[in-house]
């Protein structure tokens, strides 16, 4: 179940992010980074909206340095700010786009036996005012 996926998210628990698939995955994305950038087209349109965003060109061995630093406990309080904002007291609600804060379901392919998004939701605690479900805590 999808909700199963986005609930073992938002906290350490059977099932969840593991440290060695948190090693692997800032492993693929340096790689990607490097690789990606071996392209010209791609290195301009980066130059590009680095220069935008930030006001200058960010070293790639200073991206690689963040993207090592990065800790199962910020996924699991980031996924938590996203999917689970009551949770998070200390964090203010995040909504740029000014829109209601529900969470948003795209699905594709055939729709039979699709459950009510909103209670799949609810029954795992995801969004805003879900339930907290009685799950495994390590």
């Amino acid at each position: 179940m999808e909700a199963h996926q986005l609930d073992t998210l938002t906290r350490p628990m059977r099932g969840g992010v593991t440290q060695q698939e948190l090693s692997r995955a800032k492993n693929q994305l340096k790689s990607s980074l490097v690789m990606a950038l071996e392209s010209r087209s791609v290195e301009v349109e980066d130059l590009g909206r680095q220069t935008q965003i930030h006001g200058h060109k960010v070293p790639v061995e200073e991206m690689c340095e963040k993207i090592d630093q990065v800790t199962l406990e910020d996924i699991h309080r980031t996924a938590t700010r996203v999917l689970r904002p009551s949770e998070d007291s200390k964090a203010a609600p995040v909504n740029y786009g000014l829109g209601s804060g529900q969470p948003t379901i795209v699905v594709q392919g055939k729709l039979d036996g699709l459950h009510d998004i909103a209670d799949v939701l609810k029954q795992w605690g995801l969004g805003k005012g879900g339930v907290v479900p009685k799950a495994w805590i390590s």
